[in-house]
């Protein structure tokens, strides 16, 4: 075989072979266990956060039944609003996908990703990606472009991630190699941009909103 096209498909032929492995192989004896705690914070800093959320009855309908969510929008007195959620997956694959694709779903366009550090309050470093979207609104009659952040990891048993890649290799070589299965939970935070504030300012207050709320609902800041 031509040694350039090995070179191409050898990182897929292991893959493949990984998750043909993990397919055979008999269930982790370890019961799933989640690394964050479905309890978002009251308060963070100077925002506070407004009636616990659960599902919408859309969400309802896609995800599995054993899906769980919860959701706050927080505000504070300079008008600055964002919104965090947390999904925990049950047993089904399918309650946790990626954001790429249902971004797009509810009408937003995505400009650019990548993944920058947040210094958490107590230390740590956590890794998310940041994605910037925008859409065009014409709700008025005229069509106005908003723009957004939204911030996201994903959260395993003593790992985390943000990468949805990442995520699906580490859950298939845990439960292979360290009879792990890691009951995944997704985190985000979205935030508007205001038409008064540079875009820079709404990423910094949602990196300190990241960095003191989420030592609050994560048993595991470290990545592996």
């Amino acid at each position: 075989m031509n040694t350039k096209i090995w070179k191409l498909i050898a990182p897929v032929v292991l893959f493949a072979t990984a998750l043909l492995v993990c397919w055979l192989s008999p269930n982790p004896n370890t019961t799933p266990v989640a690394g964050v705690k479905m309890v978002l914070p009251d308060q963070v800093g100077d925002m506070t956060g407004g009636e616990l959320q659960g599902m919408s009855d859309a969400e309802k309908r896609l995800l599995p039944g054993d899906t769980e969510m919860t959701r706050r929008v927080y505000g504070n007195a300079r008008g600055e609003m964002l919104a965090c959620t947390i999904v925990l997956a049950g047993g089904a694959k399918n309650s946790i996908h990626r954001p790429e694709a249902c971004l797009p779903a509810q009408g937003w366009n995505i400009d650019s990703e990548e993944v920058i550090p947040v210094t958490l309050a107590n230390g740590h470093s956590l890794d998310v990606m940041k994605v910037t979207i925008h859409l065009d609104d014409i709700s008025t009659g005229q069509k106005v472009r908003r723009q957004a952040y939204y911030l996201y990891w994903f959260v395993g048993r003593e790992v985390n991630t943000p990468s949805h890649w990442t995520r699906v290799f580490l859950s298939s070589w845990d439960r292979v190699f360290h009879n792990t299965n890691h009951r995944w939970a997704y985190v985000s935070v979205f935030m508007p941009v205001a038409n008064n504030q540079a875009a820079a300012a709404t990423l910094e207050v949602m990196k300190d909103f990241i960095a003191k709320s989420a030592p609050e609902y994560m048993f595991s800041e470290m990545p592996r």
